[in-house]
């Protein structure tokens, strides 16, 4: 379903990759991610950037370079991100970080409710390739890593707000299945909503 205007491949993330990792799936989370290494840098002198790439460096949890595949130009610059993987239930490696804040508590809610499942966590492509194919490229990879994982249904979790990245879901077949109100984050997400999509393999 991809409209390629540019050369470009797909190829696994990497520890080295994992400061881009970072800045794209914050871009992908509204701003949430960046929140959530704030967090766990509070009370140490450590930028939540490198804090961020920390998490992405390490074989466990969500952030991991293990469950990323980055779009890369023919010149070798980083265009995309999808983070996606088999959900299960929460890693024993992570459990004394901190608790997430409470903007966090509806996706957590929808991700409790599907493992088993694959889910897209992350799908991002940086501002100057938007408009190119680029998401529906990135979004074909993750469903054919599901596909071959053998699962029988995809989740994602998407902001109410975001319509168009909605219609280019619903288009690829994922329904909206749940939907709960947005805690605010600061100034952010006021009045608005997360949806639980699904598609069945």
């Amino acid at each position: 379903m991809s409209d390629m205007t540019v050369s470009i491949q797909i190829v696994p993330g990497s520890q080295a990759d994992a400061m881009e990792i970072a800045r794209l799936s914050n871009m992908a989370a509204s701003g949430t991610s960046f929140v959530r290494w704030q967090q766990l840098a509070e009370g140490t002198a450590e930028d939540p950037w490198n804090k961020g790439a920390e998490c992405v460096r390490r074989d466990v949890g969500e952030f991991s370079y293990r469950h990323c595949y980055l779009l890369k130009t023919a010149e070798g610059k980083v265009a995309g991100l999808v983070n996606s993987f088999l959900m299960i239930e929460e890693n024993a490696d992570l459990r004394d970080e901190p608790a997430w804040l409470p903007y966090a508590q509806p996706f957590q809610e929808f991700e409790g409710s599907v493992v088993g499942n694959w889910y897209i966590n992350f799908l991002a492509v940086k501002e100057e390739y938007r408009g190119q194919g680029l998401a529906s490229h990135l979004l074909d990879h993750a469903l054919k890593l599901a596909k071959d994982s053998g699962v029988s249904a995809v989740n994602l979790v998407v902001l109410g707000s975001k319509t168009s990245v909605i219609r280019l879901y619903e288009r690829y077949g994922f329904s909206i299945q749940r939907t709960l109100p947005a805690i605010s984050m600061g100034d952010q997400f006021i009045g608005d909503s997360w949806h639980l999509m699904e598609k069945q393999l």
